[in-house]
């Protein structure tokens, strides 16, 4: 009877865990609303409304008395996603989607590096877990997985022999993926490097070094800092059917009777202790029994988190943290230099915001700026995978309606959770009251009202050819009624949640960006008027990466201002593309051609997936045929705020 209460608390647990993943179920509760259920509940014959009803109610003991619907939910929450061709298909939850898509190349990274541990010689398996490519050379996998084939003896560790006195080999396979079209991508195991002791209170971790190679896929990147609870993360690794240990039936309904390949199984941390001591957390993804050894990742940062090592089907599960697995590696073999991108650096100032210490709140964007009657609001967001993709203020921190907007003086942006960069920025410039301040020595921010963890800090700048590039440029907020209010508009415009990565060919080069920014400024300076300025990066998910960074490829600026008391809007592009070169660990950048080009705001809009909110009538480009919409800039002065004729 202890045992059936003790599963039916650990189900508990997982369940509530789901259940507090409020944008998922409302997503299942709108799907039943709108098509009567998920794609699942409709064949497995489960009524909508009782889906509907267990999470509405967050009903977690009724759930726990239907499986279907428990497993309906499980499913569509906790997927276990096919990887083809090292890349994940895509969920039925548009929410998950959401999560993963922005750092898909990211992930992908991680996905090559995780493979399948087979066997050659075992009288019982042909293949026993997961491991991946922690440091050069080593695969990390947990110790019962290892203790299939090795064992120790004396102060060496060395391969099992079978009934037969052959020595049984191991090897791992990096591919291993359903319907898989190419050649296996196996690199023999060629010693134990180390088998922990067993026992509950020592980490499930084992060391194996394969035999050195060229084309063995990169180490993972690893993370060592910035680990919560309600992280999103998810699990890669080999999931096989386990029917003594779940409910045969469900299991088969939720992985489609499909074992033993590779699988990208989403989720988040339950619950992770800061305590060095504590060496496990637990984590939700939707795991079997071959996903022994599998990574856990990060989804924002697409590095690994720690190394799954057990639970159960719809059951809390378990991970060694990635610190405890780095402690034990440098012990046993101080020789490896373990990759990590964590790693700091530090050439700037560095220091918290101090925002809110203020005793007023900073003014921020004003819609109104331009005058009566020609309010111009922060555009939205024309897509769910992005309005999902913006980090939320806390409450405390918000100073209106908007919980996105973290305002500076006379600016204010919004940043993504996933490329840790603003979406935009948007600032007033009044010419009338610009005040001159002098840039001293830099000092850079983290903004204390959002994590830090969605904010790239210098680390990313360090010994590259790479700019802190300001969104806001720092000189077009420099205004105000006295020249102290424009100091702190000066201050504000150094927080890292107002800079994206930027090639200093680009930033700095008066003929292209910087020559763009230095017109509008100096127009407005010396006609005394004033404009909005709406400045951002174009995301995609081939942007390439750089340090575990995304770098943007494209930026995109709209400028709208007031003359002959009309409203006038244009939109600016220009590339770093042909500067970036082969981002790799060494960067060698790459010179080249690059122009500003005059687009219309329906170009923007469309690769930026924002609304500018009707803006585009204001447009000169607006409506322009097909090739007279992207315009080659190649003297400032030409730019014309009147419709072209």
């Amino acid at each position: 009877m202890a045992t059936v209460n003790k599963q039916k608390s650990m189900n508990q647990e997982y369940i509530e865990s789901l259940m507090n993943d409020i944008p998922v179920m409302s997503e299942i509760s709108n799907k039943v609303k709108r098509y009567g259920g998920t794609v699942k509940s409709k064949q497995w014959g489960v009524v909508g409304d009782v889906i509907k009803d267990a999470v509405d109610n967050k009903d977690v003991d009724g759930v726990l008395t239907r499986p279907y619907t428990e497993a309906i939910i499980a499913e569509f929450g906790r997927p276990a996603l096919l990887i083809q061709k090292d890349d994940f298909v895509v969920a039925e939850s548009d929410e998950w989607n959401a999560r993963l898509m922005p750092t898909r190349n990211l992930i992908r990274k991680a996905i090559k590096g995780v493979g399948r541990i087979e066997l050659h010689g075992h009288p019982d398996f042909p293949w026993v877990g997961t491991g991946w490519h922690i440091t050069e050379d080593v695969i990390v996998t947990n110790r019962h997985v290892a203790m299939e084939f090795g064992f120790s003896k004396g102060k060496q560790f060395v391969f099992k022999v079978n009934p037969d006195g052959d020595t049984i080999k191991a090897k791992v396979d990096f591919r291993e993926e359903y319907r898989q079209s190419t050649s296996p991508l196996e690199y023999l195991i060629e010693k134990i490097l180390y088998i922990s002791k067993p026992g509950d209170k020592i980490p499930d971790v084992a060391f194996l070094k394969l035999k050195k190679s060229k084309y063995l896929p990169e180490p993972l990147n690893l993370k060592l800092k910035g680990i919560e609870k309600d992280d999103y993360v998810c699990t890669i690794g080999y999931p096989a059917r386990d029917g003594r240990r779940n409910d045969e039936s469900v299991m088969e309904k939720i992985f489609g009777d499909i074992y033993n390949v590779k699988r990208l199984q989403p989720g988040q941390i339950m619950m992770y202790s800061k305590s060095a001591s504590n060496f496990i957390f637990h984590h939700d993804c939707s795991t079997l029994g071959g996903n022994s050894g599998s990574a856990i990742v990060d989804i924002l940062s697409g590095q690994a988190v720690g190394l799954h090592f057990g639970g159960r089907f719809k059951q809390t599960n378990y991970a060694v943290k990635i610190n405890t697995i780095i402690d034990l590696l440098k012990n046993i073999k101080k020789s490896y230099a373990v990759k990590s991108v964590s790693t700091s650096y530090n050439t700037v100032k560095e220091k918290v915001s101090s925002v809110t210490k203020r005793k007023t709140d900073p003014s921020g964007y004003i819609g109104s700026h331009l005058g009566s009657g020609f309010k111009v609001p922060l555009p939205d967001f024309r897509s769910y995978t992005l309005k999902n993709d913006v980090v939320e203020l806390d409450k405390e921190h918000r100073t209106n309606r908007n919980k996105y907007e973290l305002k500076y003086e006379h600016f204010s942006v919004v940043m993504s959770k996933s490329r840790r960069l603003p979406i935009f920025s948007a600032c007033n410039i009044n010419g009338s009251q610009w005040y001159k301040i002098p840039r001293k020595n830099d000092t850079w921010y983290i903004d204390n009202r959002i994590p830090s963890k969605y904010q790239i800090d210098n680390k990313l700048y360090k010994g590259n050819d790479l700019d802190r590039g300001h969104m806001t440029r720092r000189e077009d907020p420099v205004w105000g009624a006295t020249r102290s209010e424009a100091s702190i508009a000066n201050e504000d415009t150094f927080h890292y949640t107002n800079c994206c990565p930027q090639h200093k060919d680009l930033n700095q080069n008066k003929q292209t960006w910087q020559g763009l920014e230095n017109y509008i400024l100096d127009n407005a300076r010396n006609m005394e008027f004033k404009v909005n300025v709406f400045t951002g990066p174009v995301f995609t998910d081939r942007d390439k990466i750089y340090r575990g960074v995304p770098i943007p490829k494209e930026f995109w600026k709209v400028i709208v201002i007031v003359t002959g008391k009309k409203l006038w809007a244009t939109g600016y592009l220009l590339s770093q593309n042909n500067l970036l070169g082969d981002l790799g660990e060494t960067v060698d950048f790459k010179y080249g051609r690059f122009k500003t080009f005059q687009v219309s705001i329906e170009h923007i809009e469309k690769k930026t997936r924002l609304n500018f909110k009707g803006l585009s009538k204001y447009d000169p480009l607006n409506k322009a045929d097909e090739g007279f919409d992207i315009i080659e800039l190649s003297d400032y002065s030409s730019i014309k705020f009147d419709r072209l004729i």
